[in-house]
């Protein structure tokens, strides 16, 4: 048996070499396989535990006349250790290097950027709610009242943290003035969670690639707002998401997000412009953002002194009558690696269905909220039941005709209305605190404002409501004996919760009551499950329902509509002889 203990008394008569026979040409250092059927080394997971087992079934195996001192105190147990702790070591790095190689499983938010960036997309930044502010008076004075904009309301968020709000004229309008006119009760204005934060001001370098950090990790996408400021003239430089796509001349600037600050990046003089030497850059900003800035009605209701055009001053009550919009966290990897594809299939250019079903989708706006659920129906304008009264568009097309006063103006309504164009029907739900809520107005004109500078010039965009379906749920389940009632009632309504999890349906998918029956059955503890309702299935009618239809009972799912839960009233009982009640 040759070890490291033996190698280590080799006297001065014998040498490393008559023991362990070193190769002596290039022929002898190459090795001879094995067999197929005699190789017992698995690559598929060399972490370190199997490492060195593959390392110790190798050597006995093949040395086992040669080696077999397995203990740990053995040297070259050592250094088989050693070798494995590295196998594994290397292996897990090229794990998470082929891992960070593709999007789909990439999971560093670094990684995920970098994907992004090559279809020029990026993470979404998390975005402030806002809250519509009732300003009123008591009495309508005689002359204006000048509220400053960036007034600020500090209040306790539902997380128990502190907020701020800042309440300003108008969406983007972030100096102007609020004015309550003369001999008016009040007027709507608008809060934005967060606040502006101290201007980020430095000296051009006149170097080419320039950049200024601000130094907060809760910076808001939007605004960002840079001034290149020479002596007493100041000038508002744009924001473009890429520099390289911009002129040599263009006044532009680029941001980027890290973890803990943000970066604002000018050009080189070939793409974009860089600041002149001396010239003082301003980055103005707001911090805030996320779900924590949610607020309920009435969580601002307050009486402020502002002065007016004249000396004397004005209390003015500041109130929130509804709810807060928006307010969403940083975007995780996951949705981005779902969303930021389909986003850029569109290139910019809506055609199809698909294309408006994934803008709308994903749509969100900074003041109206954001799209939960979205569907698109495309149509010539005849094929189709209205879906306001539905009614044909057949019937209303025969009405326009019948109507036109000669025959070449009924020709000219068919070309102009539906024979040369696309009518899309676009339903859609708005994000709200825990379920979908109808959208909103300024919600459905902003969507359709931004959809019109993409799509076809011959397609005609029409937004409505979608709707929810509501099932309710009856049914008596049995325990098995000696289960834990407390804990499998708690599995159970979260089995229910999570069938009709809204992250997981689309409008429009059918509801098969026996996914509910298996969800429930399929808690431990539970014996039987009998389910009164739904009493059927709901099947996709591939239609949209109307309200009348709705109301006449008609079973299945609407193309416009949402199943959600309803109202619940589940039976526990015991399994007879359980003793543990």
């Amino acid at each position: 048996m040759t070890t490291l203990d033996t190698i280590a008394s080799v006297g001065s008569d014998e040498t490393v070499n008559d023991i362990i026979s070193l190769p002596s040409s290039p022929e002898e250092i190459g090795v001879v396989l094995p067999a197929p059927s005699l190789r017992r080394i698995d690559f598929s997971a060399l972490e370190f535990e199997t490492a060195r087992r593959m390392a110790i079934e190798y050597i006995k195996t093949y040395f086992n006349d040669e080696f077999n001192d397995f203990i740990l105190s053995n040297g070259t147990m050592m250094f088989v250790e050693i070798v494995s702790a590295l196998t594994g070591l290397l292996s897990e790095r090229s794990d998470i290097i082929a891992d960070e190689s593709f999007l789909p499983t990439a999971q560093s938010v670094t990684a995920v950027s970098n994907h992004l960036n090559l279809i020029g997309q990026s993470l979404q930044r998390a975005t402030p709610a806002v809250a519509d502010i009732e300003c009123t008076l008591s009495i309508p004075a005689s002359f204006d009242i000048s509220i400053p904009a960036g007034l600020i309301f500090s209040l306790t968020g539902p997380d128990g943290s502190s907020l701020t709000y800042e309440l300003f004229k108008s969406p983007g309008d972030y100096s102007g003035s609020i004015i309550i006119p003369r001999n008016k009760r009040g007027i709507v204005a608008y809060a934005i969670e967060g606040q502006f934060g101290s201007d980020v001001v430095v000296t051009s370098n006149g170097n080419s690639n320039q950049y200024v950090d601000i130094l907060k990790n809760n910076v808001l996408d939007d605004p960002i707002i840079v001034y290149i400021e020479t002596d007493k003239t100041s000038t508002e430089w744009k924001r473009v998401d890429f520099l390289e796509t911009a002129q040599a001349t263009d006044q532009v600037f680029a941001v980027e997000h890290y973890d803990t600050f943000t970066r604002v990046k000018f050009g080189d003089n070939n793409n974009g412009k860089a600041p002149i030497d001396g010239q003082i850059i301003r980055a103005k900003y707001r911090t805030g953002g996320g779900i924590r800035g949610r607020i309920g009605r009435n969580s601002i209701n307050e009486s402020r002194s502002i002065g007016g055009t004249q000396t004397a001053s004005t209390a003015v009550l500041f109130n929130n009558s509804s709810p807060s919009r928006g307010g969403y966290d940083n975007e995780s990897i996951e949705s981005a690696k779902k969303r930021a594809p389909r986003t850029y299939s569109v290139h910019d250019n809506i055609a199809t269905a698909d294309d408006y079903s994934i803008i709308s989708s994903t749509f969100k706006h900074p003041v109206y909220g954001s799209v939960s659920k979205s569907v698109v129906v495309v149509r010539t304008g005849i094929e189709y039941g209205d879906p306001t009264d539905g009614t044909t568009n057949l019937d209303y097309v025969i009405q326009q005709i019948r109507a036109a006063p000669t025959v070449e103006d009924a020709k000219q309504y068919m070309l102009a209305n539906y024979v040369n164009k696309n009518i899309v029907d676009m339903y859609l739900l708005q994000e709200g605190d825990n379920l979908p809520i109808t959208p909103s107005n300024g919600l459905k004109t902003s969507l359709q404002n931004y959809i019109t500078t993409l799509n076809v010039f011959t397609d005609e965009l029409r937004i409505y409501d979608g709707s929810l379906l509501a099932i309710d749920i009856e049914a008596t389940v049995v325990l098995t004996r000696n289960a834990d009632a407390a804990i499998v009632k708690e599995q159970v309504l979260s089995a229910i919760n999570n069938v009709f999890d809204i992250s997981n349906r689309d409008m429009g998918q059918q509801f098969n009551r026996s996914d509910l029956i298996y969800a429930i059955k399929n808690v431990d503890g539970v014996k039987t499950v009998d389910l009164y309702k739904p009493v059927d299935d709901y099947p996709a009618l591939r239609k949209i329902v109307t309200k009348s239809e709705r109301t006449a009972g008609i079973q299945g799912v609407g193309i416009n509509e949402l199943i959600v839960i309803g109202s619940q009233n589940i039976q526990f009982y015991l399994e007879q002889g359980n003793m543990n009640v």
